[in-house]
């Protein structure tokens, strides 16, 4: 059976990491203070995915994870929920090789070494490769990982080549991943990187860095997140569109078809953003949907999503879930 994709996405080089970080640091270490102390468990963005990260490293939730304090590199954690059907951890495990090996393919990543990974607390599968060339040449891992409470994904990347000292470090790291049952829904949400109108929808699900909501009088679902830049993409329509393809938009919808002439420069949460319209499929159901997906544009890249889909159902009961989708938009602010 399909099994949802928890990923990471796309993590920033780590050249312009230590750009990003020296434009915007206050506001990535404004999470330290509430951070567990340097080699304790930690659980980034108040998520069901913790580590023991390395020397050096620092929490940051937008996107979860740890950036290294000299910009050398930067770790990014991703979960989902378990998979319904209660599928076999070998089989889940061959699909989860899979997806990390197109993926790692997608961004450049060669020569990549493919093993499985088993502790007390996860079973993975574990890519490492190399990116890049020359003084922009990276260490790239890519985990993909199931436990008790949830299935997740870490990447990290390093820059340079492989050393023994960095190979030691990256074992010690993947065997503190551990899954916990989910924080407290207050610490969750406090946790986001930004805050919305939580009278608005009924929560669904509250991921690190983003949320999940359903319409109280319609089956419709909303998408509320901070992703990661896409450096990849050619503009910023490109940069929207793409949105489609992370794995949290791929567990609700797919099969995006853009409809023509109905893409709009409308702000989001005071950042630049687009409003793109199209039809989709609900992923479990096969059911046609309309999508409405909202993307902002911070300094650094990283794209703030409000998505909505809603059952292609009729003109007027599509209009009237637009609606319901603009009132949650105009109440997202970011932290």
């Amino acid at each position: 059976m399909p099994v949802p994709r928890p990923d990471a996405g796309p993590p920033w080089r780590p050249t312009r990491r230590a750009a990003v970080l020296s434009a915007c640091g206050v506001f990535l270490l404004r999470q330290v203070a509430a951070a567990d102390a340097p080699g304790l468990l930690a659980f980034p963005g108040a998520g069901a995915v913790g580590l023991v990260p390395p020397d050096g490293y620092l929490p940051q939730t937008d996107p979860p994870g740890f950036f290294a304090r000299d910009g050398s590199g930067v770790i990014s954690v991703a979960e989902a929920e378990l998979p319904r059907g209660n599928p076999s951890r070998a089989e889940v495990l061959a699909q989860f090789a899979t997806i990390s090996d197109r993926r790692l393919a997608a961004f450049g990543v060669r020569d990549v070494r493919r093993r499985t990974i088993r502790t007390d607390a996860i079973d993975g599968s574990l890519g490492v490769g190399t990116a890049g060339s020359g003084t922009e040449s990276e260490t790239v891992w890519s985990l993909y990982f199931i436990g008790a409470h949830a299935m997740g994904s870490l990447s990290w990347r390093v820059a340079g080549a492989m050393t023994p000292a960095i190979e030691a470090e990256m074992e010690r790291v993947l065997r503190t991943v551990v899954t916990r049952a989910p924080a407290p829904l207050p610490e969750r949400l406090a946790a986001l990187p930004f805050a919305f109108d939580t009278a608005l929808h009924d929560l669904t699900r509250v991921l690190a860095g983003a949320v999940i909501l359903a319409s109280r009088e319609r089956d419709a679902q909303m998408l509320l997140a901070l992703l990661a830049p896409d450096s990849d993409a050619a503009d910023r329509t490109e940069a929207a569109r793409r949105v489609m393809q992370h794995p949290l938009v791929l567990a609700m919808v797919r099969d995006p078809v853009w409809e023509a002439g109905r893409e709009a420069p409308v702000p989001l949460a005071g950042l630049p953003g687009l409003v793109l319209r199209a039809r989709v499929t609900q992923t479990p159901t096969a059911r046609p949907m309309v999508a409405v997906l909202r993307v902002g544009f911070a300094e650094d890249g990283r794209r703030l999503v409000v998505l909505g889909c809603a059952p292609a159902s009729g003109a007027a009961a599509v209009a009237a879930e637009e609606r319901r989708f603009d009132r949650l938009a105009a109440s997202v602010a970011l932290r």
